[in-house]
């Protein structure tokens, strides 16, 4: 399993979004995290558990990542 936080609002703004993956595709993208790597996360988005009750609280479940040029 791989569990890590990416920066996604424009300058000025703050917006952090908790990102997991698992399995094979875990092991393949790990090689292209580190930090300030800009990257392009596709998967889709889960409320995390009794988040909706307080407000909203997200995480990504990634299916593939990529470096970003």
């Amino acid at each position: 399993m791989l569990r890590f936080t990416v920066e996604c609002g424009a300058p000025g703004e703050e917006l952090r979004l908790g990102i997991v993956m698992t399995a094979e595709p875990a092991l393949a993208a790990k090689p292209l995290l580190e930090p300030g790597r800009q990257v392009r996360v596709i998967g889709r988005m889960r409320a995390l558990k009794g988040s909706l009750k307080t407000g909203g609280a997200f995480e990504v479940v990634a299916e593939s990542i990529e470096r970003s040029e």
